[in-house]
């Protein structure tokens, strides 16, 4: 058995190094201003093939794309502004990842604000109702009549009589 096992381990990893030593770590580009104003402009863009990443936190090869588009942009002197409408006329406001307060997404803004101060003044409204209603006197025993006070004690003493025995 261990003869076997030398062999089949020395193939693997004659299989598998070969592969890992053609993976060089991707070079960061440098730190200038183009580069910052790129991650500026692609943290604020979504990635079509990601959807809840930025394209400059997506290793989609798409994102790639994008990115390249952007620095091509704002190399040949786009602002920051032509750039991010350029994608949003391409691929529409869904492209950015914080879209703009107006029309549909504008309730989607406002509505929760909404319904938490619409809950609110159900809970004030409920609490308020249930305090009126527990406060309301309660009569004393000696405002009842002679006669259902004397009910009440006949019960009384035959519930503790049962209870007695």
């Amino acid at each position: 058995m261990i003869r076997l096992a030398r062999p089949a381990l020395l193939l693997l990893t004659l299989a598998v190094v070969p592969p890992l030593q053609g993976q060089t770590e991707a070079k960061a580009p440098p730190d200038t201003a183009l580069e910052r104003r790129v991650r500026e402009v692609a943290s604020i863009l979504r990635c079509p093939v990601c959807l809840n990443l930025s394209i400059q936190d997506s290793p989609s090869e798409l994102a790639k794309d994008m990115r390249e588009v952007v620095r091509d942009r704002l190399r040949s002197g786009q602002s920051e502004q032509q750039v991010t409408d350029y994608f949003i006329a391409r691929y529409g406001e869904w492209v950015l990842m914080k879209p703009p307060a107006h029309g549909v997404s504008l309730l989607v803004w406002v509505l929760p604000g909404v319904v938490v101060l619409g809950g609110g003044a159900l809970v004030v409204v409920a609490v308020r109702r249930w305090m009126r209603n527990s406060a309301a006197p309660v009569a004393a025993i000696e405002d009842l009549p002679e006669e259902d006070l004397r009910k009440v004690r006949q019960e009384l003493a035959k519930e503790r009589r049962r209870l007695v025995d």
